[in-house]
């Protein structure tokens, strides 16, 4: 329940200070404004004493062999089906249902392929992202 003449603060300190843990310090009372901020800009100039190497990075991991798997698979999947059901087509045994499966196939089969060109693509571009970084 809320009580007229008590707040409830989030103090760190628990010394009743008045700081309240949910906004920043510059905004606390008793917050000095004349502070030299420029004494933490020599933090960003310190080096390591002891140089670290990065760790190589695999150009090829599983992932990207995966990557080129699926890739292959869209642009080779929508060539053969319409093959097939062209050759079917073509001998006079599709019917209905075919007939079905090959409007289906055909009209998503742009789109198949430009999504595993696109696949293809996309992993050489990982691929020479991974080799500037080796370098």
């Amino acid at each position: 329940m809320f009580r007229g003449d008590t707040v409830q603060r989030h103090s760190t300190a628990g010394d009743g200070s008045g700081f309240d843990s949910r906004f920043d310090a510059a905004f606390q009372p008793g917050f000095d404004d004349d502070v030299d901020l420029r004494v933490f800009d020599d933090v960003d100039r310190i080096e390591p004493s002891v140089a670290v190497e990065p760790a190589p990075v695999a150009l090829v991991d599983r992932f990207v062999v995966a990557i080129w798997a699926v890739g292959v698979a869209l642009v080779v999947a929508p060539i053969v089906a319409i093959l097939v059901i062209a050759d079917q087509q073509r001998n006079a045994t599709l019917d209905q249902g075919g007939f079905v499966v090959y409007s289906l196939v055909s009209s998503l089969t742009p789109f198949l392929l430009a999504l595993g060109v696109a696949t293809l693509v996309g992993s050489l571009f990982l691929l020479a992202h991974r080799w500037e970084r080796r370098r």
